[in-house]
């Protein structure tokens, strides 16, 4: 076959990225690697646009509702939509779909020390270990809320 008749491929990559600064928060997915010119491609399918998205670091991000953020329009799909559109077809050379994130709020506990005697009479005022804090971060009250003595 010569080079004339090499066929056209081209694929379709999938980003995802924070709505305040267009960070990717994820790799990059292959959605139609090295495909056929004209054949079509779905960013919707199962597992290529994720409601949620988790992090290495723990964070948890969730896909943005329609409307105008730092990095550009979102559409009812959660699509840049100054990205090439979800669905359609490869064309020779590259498209590039984006989906836009945010960070889910994470819940937060507190740590609270109370001092009481083998009777369970308070014998001194309770105090905040950590106030409103990620769940699953580590704590010790030991350090800074156990004295030797309490008077």
């Amino acid at each position: 076959m010569s080079e004339s008749e090499t066929p056209k491929v081209g694929e379709v990559i999938i980003t995802y990225i924070r709505e305040n600064d267009g960070k990717e928060i994820q790799k990059p997915r292959q959605d139609t690697p090295n495909s056929p010119y004209d054949t079509p491609y779905n960013t919707t399918e199962e597992g290529e646009k994720p409601n949620t998205i988790k992090t290495p670091d723990g964070k948890t991000y969730k896909i943005v509702p329609k409307g105008d953020y730092p990095v550009g329009k979102v559409d009812g799909e959660g699509h840049l939509t100054t990205t090439d559109p979800t669905t359609g077809k490869v064309i020779e050379g590259d498209k590039n779909v984006t989906y836009v994130y945010k960070l889910k709020e994470q819940p937060k506990g507190n740590v609270y020390v109370h001092y009481v005697d083998t009777e369970g009479k308070t014998i001194k005022a309770s105090v905040t270990d950590e106030d409103k804090q990620p769940v699953d971060k580590d704590y010790d009250t030991v350090v800074d809320n156990r004295p030797q003595e309490i008077e």
